[in-house]
């Protein structure tokens, strides 16, 4: 079985084969193969955006930062052991690799704001992700929306989950990560849910934004411990605990209404989130990049 985990967010296409080119209103959308032709990219810029095993396009194997042996595949596995399935709903597409952990008879809905994006994720002559994840019996569908809005409509206590992906590159769209944004997707989550933020950036630490909100918010949320952006954080501060650090991991962040609710992941590993370190939650009114960039 392949298993592959990218470090960090920038890819470098040279020296592969362009398979297909988009421009549109949110930028350019490349599909690409390497020289092997071992693998198959979906790039937004030079942010990755999810890829494929060409060997293996009869199979829905995630990869690059959903695969089952990263973080949300732990996340995933260990809610669906302890707490069963459940629809979701799950803001930002890619190449739809998040849709192949939907089980028979769950409805996995995907907003995802550019059109650019759902029509590559569906063409399966470059991706296979969402064809394969409904042969299973699961009803995935996509609407073309803002996610906050698209979240916003569904019915209070419906979702087991609520996935955001999309804050992975240097245009990171506030709205979705504020405190009322926070609240809404909370709202449609049922007493036992989870809402998951994949929070890996190259530029900023969105952790402690995170942080900030669920402290405000009276919420728990855990995190992977090797995580780019607090494992230095963790090997100063938990030397002692042996807790595993190496830089260079995706960044996911698991959130529940109370403490207990995250005890599954924590037996899996997970830590609980560091603090917010001097940045303040961000609102509808007020939001600070300048806080969270790395340093």
């Amino acid at each position: 079985r392949t298993a592959m985990v990218l470090v960090g967010t920038l890819y470098s296409d040279h020296g592969t084969t362009l398979l297909a080119r988009r421009r549109g209103f949110f930028g350019i959308l490349r599909v690409v193969e390497d020289p092997q032709h071992a693998f198959r990219y979906l790039l937004h810029g030079s942010t990755l955006h999810g890829s494929q095993a060409i060997a293996e396009r009869d199979r829905c194997e995630p990869l690059a930062y959903y695969t089952r042996r990263g973080p949300l595949g732990r996340i995933l596995a260990a809610r669906r052991a302890a707490l069963g399935g459940g629809d979701a709903a799950l803001v930002g597409l890619g190449t739809g690799a998040t849709a192949c952990y939907a089980a028979s008879g769950e409805h996995w809905r995907f907003f995802e704001i550019n059109q650019d994006v759902v029509d590559m994720a569906e063409e399966t002559r470059f991706f296979t992700f969402l064809h394969n994840a409904r042969t299973t019996g699961a009803e995935v569908t996509i609407e073309v929306a803002d996610g906050r809005l698209g979240v916003a409509a569904l019915a209070p206590s419906s979702q087991s989950l609520v996935i955001l992906d999309a804050f992975n590159s240097d245009s990171v769209p506030i709205h979705l990560l504020t405190r009322e944004a926070v609240a809404l997707y909370v709202r449609v989550l049922r007493d036992d849910g989870w809402l998951v933020l994949h929070c890996s950036n190259r530029t900023l630490d969105l952790t402690r934004v995170v942080a900030a909100i669920a402290e405000s918010a009276g919420l728990s949320a855990v995190v992977n411990p090797d995580a780019t952006e607090i494992a230095r954080q963790i090997a100063v501060v938990s030397a002692d605990a042996g807790i595993p650090g190496s830089s260079g991991a995706p960044t996911w962040i698991a959130i529940a209404r109370a403490y207990a609710d995250l005890d599954v992941l924590r037996a899996a590993g997970f830590i609980d989130l560091p603090g917010p370190r001097g940045a303040q939650a961000w609102t509808d009114e007020r939001a600070s990049l300048f806080e969270v960039i790395r340093r």
